[in-house]
C-alpha cells in the first residue's frame, strides 16, 4: 500500500499566499512587466531562494497576463522553466511576459526574470495555455 506523502508544501503555501504580482500591460497588450522583491519570507534555508519559489513566481505572472490577454479563463498546457543564476534574498526580480504567439485557442507565452542590477536574464520560462470556450 502506498502511504499518503508527507512534505512542507502546506509551508510553501503559507509563505507563498495567493500570488498577486503587480503587472504593467504595454500599449500593444503583447507585453506584461512587473516587480517582485524577493524577502525572507520566500525560503528559510539561507540567503538564497529556492527555485521551486522563483519557479512558481514566473508561473503565476504568466497566468496573470495569458488571462489578461484572452478575456476569458485560461488553463496551463505545458511550462518549461530555465535557472541561469541563484537569486539571493533582497534583491528584486523584474519580470518581462510577452505573448509570444496567439490562435484562437491557444497562447504562447514567455518571461525571463532579471534580478537587481545583474544585466542578463537569470530566469526564464515558456508557457502553453489553453483558452477556455
Amino acid at each position: 500500500m502506498i502511504e499518503p506523502m508527507k512534505s512542507d508544501d502546506a509551508e510553501l503555501a503559507d509563505l507563498l499566499g495567493p500570488v498577486k504580482i503587480a503587472l504593467s500591460r504595454s500599449a500593444d497588450g503583447q507585453a506584461f512587466s512587473g516587480e517582485v522583491r524577493l524577502d525572507d519570507r520566500l525560503d528559510r534555508r539561507g540567503d538564497r531562494i529556492h527555485a521551486g519559489v522563483l519557479t512558481a513566481i514566473l508561473i503565476r505572472a504568466m497566468e496573470q497576463a495569458a488571462n489578461e490577454t484572452a478575456d476569458v479563463p485560461v488553463e496551463m498546457v505545458s511550462v518549461t522553466c530555465d535557472h541561469i543564476t541563484a537569486a539571493r534574498v533582497g534583491e528584486v526580480l523584474t519580470l518581462s511576459v510577452r505573448v509570444d504567439r496567439r490562435t484562437r485557442k491557444i497562447l504562447f507565452m514567455a518571461v525571463d526574470g532579471h534580478l537587481s542590477g545583474r544585466g542578463d536574464a537569470a530566469l526564464r520560462a515558456t508557457a502553453v495555455f489553453r483558452v477556455a470556450g
